[in-house]
């Protein structure tokens, strides 16, 4: 464990002394459209609205939502300290609150990914593509702030990839009990 909290430590210290204002710019950008969910509710609305994929939409809407609630469950368990709170960082956003483990924005980015690479990634891979992207900018952006540790990042990362599938497959059972008890 101590290993590992070497590790952290380093890569936030790294991050925490880098000064490059057009990537802290683009860093700044990807974490906030993520916040409270934005740019995946509204993905999902366009989905709705434009394109008739609501069954796409309500899954995205679903996986978020399992993954917010059970991320703040966990951060309440584990209670981190942020990075730049223990390090004595100077960050370049306002102070983000609750514990650092796990990522939210890491799990929401990633649980948003993994529905939209089940739905379209075989029909429409440049969505699946931009999703991951999207994802990855964001779970970066949260270790280049300072404001997550490099395993909280990874953790919420996992954690969401497992609520989206685990979201995509409740959803289905769903769908099918109700596809059942109509044809009765």
């Amino acid at each position: 464990m101590d290993f590992l909290q070497s590790i952290d430590r380093s890569v936030a210290l790294f991050f925490g002394a880098l000064d490059i204002p057009f990537i802290d710019y683009l860093m700044v950008f990807f974490s906030t459209i993520a916040e409270l969910g934005a740019i995946y509710i509204l993905i999902a609305v366009c989905l709705w609205a434009f394109k008739g994929d609501r069954k796409q939409a309500a899954v995205i809407i679903v996986s978020l939502l399992l993954s917010v609630v059970f991320c703040h469950i966990l951060k309440d368990i584990f209670d981190r300290t942020r990075p730049f709170m223990e390090l004595g960082l100077e960050i370049i956003v306002s102070p983000p609150l609750g514990s650092s483990f796990p990522s939210a924005h890491s799990s929401t980015a990633f649980s948003f990914a993994a529905v939209m690479v089940w739905f379209y990634g075989k029909r429409k891979p440049l969505f699946a593509f931009l999703s991951v992207f999207l994802a990855a900018a964001v779970a970066f952006s949260r270790i280049w702030l300072c404001v997550h540790y490099l395993s909280d990042v990874v953790v919420g990362s996992v954690f969401g990839i497992t609520v989206g599938i685990l979201t995509l497959f409740l959803c289905e059972l769903v769908q099918k009990k109700i596809s059942k008890k109509h044809k009765n």
